[in-house]
């Protein structure tokens, strides 16, 4: 009788398995919910010259080399440059960095380049917030036209990029570097040039690094060219 027990319970586990496996085999797979960027990013090992330069590249500090000789080639005067310098770090560059501290802190984004699509949509509504209270302040203090210009072309590329994000991916990186190669050519040319040879190297950089495609780093670039073309639209007003 007991083996007769053992056999008969062996043959339920073993048929509920197969069961199980038919089950398996029937049912669609799960959906692969790896997010592309993510895995390119996983897929590449550590470059540290490519970071270096994303680094030495990076939004803040391209922003506030714009800023700084927006102010310097303004014909106003000094007290009201040191005014306009000091409004533009704050809300263009300050604000927008420590918005991504903040949102780092509380686990809102994954890294501080923010590689996930999705988590950029709110990032960048919010440092577009930061830039339309800078844009906003000039207004009040009276600054100088062409400032109020950099700031609303920073606004323009920021929000292209942004509308681009909710279909795709664009490289803010490249954006920025781009913007200010025009806007800057239009002000000082020498600094204008500089960001314009150093657009093909941060687009290396940021697809041997594994954090953008070429594609994404191309649409960046348009996206931020058109963006600062708009300075001249916006100076004449």
């Amino acid at each position: 009788m007991r083996r007769a027990d053992r056999s008969f319970r062996t043959d339920i586990v073993l048929t509920r398995r197969l069961m199980e496996i038919d089950d398996a085999r029937a049912s669609p797979p799960p959906p692969d919910d790896e997010d592309v960027d993510v895995a390119r990013l996983a897929s590449r090992g550590t470059h540290r010259v490519a970071a270096a330069v994303a680094r030495i590249l990076s939004p803040p500090y391209v922003v506030s080399l714009v800023w700084v000789v927006a102010c310097l080639t303004t014909s106003a005067d000094p007290r009201v440059r040191l005014t306009c310098l000091a409004v533009g770090l704050v809300f263009l560059v300050g604000g927008p960095y420590l918005t991504l501290a903040v949102l780092l802190r509380i686990g809102a984004v994954s890294d501080a380049q923010v590689v996930r699509r999705a988590e950029r949509h709110g990032l960048y509504g919010l440092i577009l917030v930061w830039v339309l209270m800078g844009a906003t302040g000039l207004l009040i203090i009276r600054a100088p036209s062409e400032l109020v210009a950099v700031a609303a072309a920073m606004f323009t590329g920021l929000g292209l990029v942004g509308l681009a994000n909710l279909v795709t991916k664009a490289s803010s990186h490249l954006a920025t570097l781009a913007g200010a190669a025009v806007v800057l050519w239009l002000l000082w040319w020498p600094a204008g040039l500089c960001c314009a040879l150093a657009v093909p190297v941060a687009g290396w950089a940021r697809v041997d690094e594994g954090r953008h495609s070429w594609p994404q780093v191309i649409l960046g670039t348009v996206l931020g060219g058109v963006g600062g073309a708009c300075y001249l639209l916006y100076a004449k007003v």
